[in-house]
């Protein structure tokens, strides 16, 4: 998995510059399209799509599978807006927002003798972005109690360094705490000289979280570098299993005008 538009720098400024109509020649989109296909796995990154209809653009997470077709596409939900020190994102003065979640499954497989062989079983992959992060109803949809059950929530990002000392870990922790899966986000590298330029400074430190809210890989903040991890079915059972949180969950206490008051 590659960051939040990744085709680029970062910026409400660089959006319309790096939009891209999905799959046409020399777009991000078709490059992960063709590493897929030649690689024969799964490929997931973030660009900003351009609609061809009516120019509108969407800040899209595209999925391919090992064949290199398009399984998976997410257009973010939730629009970043940050106010801290020098950073000033507003990403809906360009952008539109999503209305859906997605995902996509991956099965489960071996390498016998040269050959892949299906065991039958799969992995559920929902698709989030970045400020996203901070709506854990979202992920809630994402959980086995949810509308879409998931075993791994994907956060492609460009997580903001004067923020993510203090949140991008904590809460990537935590969404996997609460929803009883893995969540992997993939951010931009830190860059020391991008207040030079103007642009704002990213916190990098891509991690992958289990279900037990632990940090399996990370990578450091200003190197490209690669975070990788074996996830296994038998963790999220184990600790599903432990803490049954679905059979104690009581929804509809929390709706508002609903809310037990002893």
């Amino acid at each position: 998995m590659l960051p939040e538009a990744f085709t680029g720098t970062y910026g409400v400024e660089h959006f319309a510059r790096n939009s891209e109509i999905l799959e046409t020649d020399g777009s991000g989109s078709a490059l992960l399209a063709t590493l897929a296909s030649q690689h024969r796995m799964h490929v997931v990154g973030g660009v900003i799509e351009r609609c061809p209809s009516s120019d509108l653009l969407f800040n899209s997470t595209v999925a391919y599978d090992a064949s290199g077709s398009l399984v998976a596409k997410y257009r973010k939900i939730h629009l970043s807006k940050v106010r801290v020190g020098a950073d000033d994102t507003s990403e809906a003065s360009v952008l539109q927002e999503g209305n859906s979640t997605a995902s996509f499954k991956i099965p489960v497989e071996i390498v016998a003798n040269g050959e892949i062989e299906p065991q039958g079983a799969v992995f559920a992959v929902g698709l989030a972005c970045c400020f996203d992060l901070r709506f854990p109803d979202l992920a809630g949809a994402y959980a086995r109690w949810g509308k879409e059950p998931c075993d791994v929530l994907l956060y492609p990002s460009a997580f903001l360094a004067s923020t993510g000392e203090k949140h991008w870990e904590l809460m990537l922790r935590t969404r996997a705490l609460d929803g009883q899966f893995y969540t992997v986000g993939s951010n931009h590298a830190l860059d020391t000289t991008a207040p030079d330029r103007g642009e704002s400074v990213m916190w990098g430190h891509s991690t992958i979280a289990d279900p037990w809210g632990a940090v399996v890989a990370a990578t450091g903040g200003g190197e490209d570098e690669l975070a990788m991890a074996d996830l296994e079915r038998s963790m999220l059972e184990d600790v599903q299993s432990k803490i049954d949180l679905d059979a104690a969950r009581r929804p509809e206490t929390y709706r508002t005008g609903n809310v037990l008051l002893q």
